[in-house]
């Protein structure tokens, strides 16, 4: 709308920036609205947001992760500095695919490894290492927490049976 402004303040549980006329933090979960009841039972008070599909549960319906909350059905994603892994492998070939296939979809991915560069040409051999649930040495597609279900998609389209989405 033109000549509107926003004005942005910050979030009193993570301190991101959220419009003023927000209900609930988009990083977060936090709500900032009374009467705001749980999806699932509508007659208990939610907790909190999740943030990756913008529905409201109660603490029994989802959890917090780090910072963020999430519903049960997303709290088994992995969280990484804001964003959320959608998919992961150690073929830095097929990293840049999944990856392109995100961009052409209009998403924003991010290639992360705590190893190497996935940038680069030929991955190196690693060995998968468990650490807390997550493999160490993968390349992981992260992607803003408002486009994991869109993601989501198109990987069960380009791998049917789902392999390597950070759903159990």
């Amino acid at each position: 709308m033109e000549g509107h402004e926003v004005s942005e303040v910050a979030c009193s549980n993570c301190g991101g920036l959220i419009d003023e006329s927000d209900w609930f933090c988009p990083h977060c979960g936090a709500i900032f609205k009374d009467g705001v009841a749980c999806m699932n039972h509508p007659g208990v008070a939610a907790r909190a947001v999740c943030v990756i599909c913008g529905v409201p549960y109660c603490e029994e319906c989802g959890r917090e992760v780090g910072v963020v909350f999430l519903c049960a059905v997303h709290s088994q994603l992995e969280i990484l500095e804001g964003m959320a892994r959608v998919y992961g492998t150690t073929d830095n070939v097929q990293a840049q695919y999944v990856a392109s296939c995100f961009e052409q979809a209009g998403l924003h991915p991010f290639p992360y490894s705590r190893r190497y560069n996935p940038g680069a040409d030929v991955a190196p051999f690693m060995a998968y290492r468990q650490f807390g649930g997550y493999i160490l040495e993968e390349i992981k597609i992260l992607l803003p927490f408002n486009e994991v279900e869109k993601a989501q998609k198109i990987v069960s389209e380009l791998l049917p049976g789902g392999e390597g989405l950070g759903i159990v």
